[in-house]
């Protein structure tokens, strides 16, 4: 017999073993389509998507509105969805920007918590002082009442310029409301679109005040702050222009100018993309680089001399870094690709984090044939945590899969379900109906 400490090691590791091993029992459940009520033409329904609990929140800021018999083109629509039961979800409410106009965007952006739903229509052309401004932007803020959301606060820039895009990423984090204007002037570099981050937080009288602006922290930055990322008092903000991201301290009531303790380059110097999404996840700092496009607007066959040669240099393929720290400095740990790893597969063009999984769009994936014009059929990567590692746990596809759909366009994963968005996906939610470039979401309980 075994004596009783040999019982207890034997249960130890049997214990840890388990633990190691649950996440690679996960398994997705067949998925729920979702497309709006009244499909449109061109409506890319699915553009943005944003999982909380038993809601999903879904951005069509390329969707025509009718007004008096009139299309508005781009004018835009969000999508409320809540969950009835494991497998079933169903439309809860529809929102609109106040004054409806063509290529207001709305819907470019969304994030929502318990009380709020934040909506970033970088369109807006009229600002607080000036109402012949062009895409100036606007951020609508509506706040949940018992079962409902109605509209709690318009944020527009006090001080605006022409074409600022205010609102082309809205985050809603701890109590704290993070807004960028991509393309707004700077004075100090000679007006040019330096862009830039709003941070506010709610005062007294319950509506959203501006605390805090971060500027770019070099002269002659051009774009910065399309993509962001929070943890605590850090801030991660990339720059478009010379793809680096920065990584911000943030005073803790913002009554100090945030201190930029980081800067980070990429390493392989790749053409496109470094920076193009960023997350935290328990002390690491994760950075997608989804890689270089081709130009060429008419697309040879799958075996022409230009793929093979991308093919050959993985042009377009993408990764994702991973950093940790160490002492002053930043280290890179891991470096993730998609097991078939591919040229023009644009890993990394979104993702999403949550506790211990990663969800990773792809939406330059090929189908999985010889034919013309052979991609944006798109997929999704789900990867787990395990032994301070991330590994890629399966590959996600559409059921109905379509050169042209763009599955993995974006994504978003809680404790309990994830999102794909496929902004060019054609059928409705019965696979039937087909509309050009109508859109679709897929959602899939995880099961463990």
């Amino acid at each position: 017999m075994l004596n009783t400490h040999l019982k207890k090691v034997i249960l130890l590791v049997l214990f840890f073993l388990n633990l190691l091993g649950i996440h690679s029992q996960i398994k997705l459940s067949a998925p729920v389509k979702l497309c709006s009520d009244k499909r449109v033409q061109g409506e890319c329904f699915g553009w943005t998507c944003v999982l909380n609990k038993n809601y999903c929140l879904i951005g069509t800021p390329e969707r025509s509105v009718k007004i008096k018999g009139n299309y508005l083109q781009e004018a835009g629509i969000v999508y409320l969805f809540s969950k009835k039961a494991a497998l079933s979800w169903e439309l809860k409410q529809k929102f609109n920007s106040t004054n409806v106009k063509a290529f207001d965007f709305y819907g470019g952006s969304v994030s929502m918590n318990d009380s709020f739903i934040v909506v970033g229509a970088t369109g807006i052309d009229d600002s607080v002082t000036n109402n012949s401004l062009v895409r100036n932007g606007a951020v609508f803020i509506y706040k949940k009442s018992k079962t409902s959301w109605y509209l709690h606060q318009t944020i527009k820039l006090s001080q605006s310029n022409y074409i600022d895009n205010f609102g082309d990423k809205v985050i809603i984090y701890n109590n704290r409301l993070y807004i960028n204007a991509l393309t707004k002037k700077s004075k100090v570099d000679g007006g040019i679109s330096t862009g830039g981050i709003f941070i506010y937080e709610l005062n007294n009288t319950g509506l959203w005040e501006l605390k805090q602006q971060i500027l770019p922290p070099e002269k002659n930055l051009i774009m910065f702050g399309s993509k962001l990322a929070m943890e605590d008092d850090l801030l991660l903000v990339n720059c478009e222009s010379t793809k680096n991201v920065f990584l911000f301290q943030l005073d803790k009531d913002l009554s100090l100018p945030p201190k930029l303790i980081y800067t980070f380059n990429d390493p392989q110097k790749e053409a496109e993309g470094f920076g193009n999404e960023l997350a935290f996840h328990k002390g690491q700092i994760i950075i997608a680089s989804y890689g270089s496009f081709e130009h060429n607007d008419k697309l040879p066959d799958d075996d022409s001399l230009v793929l093979k040669q991308r093919q050959k240099l993985l042009k377009g393929a993408g990764c994702i870094y991973i950093y940790e720290p160490n002492k002053e400095k930043y280290e890179l740990k891991q470096k993730l690709v998609a097991k078939d790893n591919k040229a023009d597969l644009h890993f990394g063009n979104c993702m999403a984090i949550k506790d211990t999984l990663l969800l990773v769009g792809a939406f330059g994936d090929k189908l999985d044939k010889i034919c013309p014009d052979n991609r944006y059929a798109g997929a999704a990567y789900l990867f787990t945590f395990k032994n301070g590692q991330w590994k890629q746990h399966s590959k996600i596809t559409s059921p109905q899969r379509a050169i042209g759909d763009k599955f993995g366009f974006s994504v978003s994963v809680d404790s309990d379900n994830i999102i794909i968005g496929s902004r060019f996906d054609k059928e409705d939610v019965n696979e039937l109906n087909p509309l050009e470039q109508a859109g679709a979401a897929y959602l899939y309980k995880l099961i463990k």
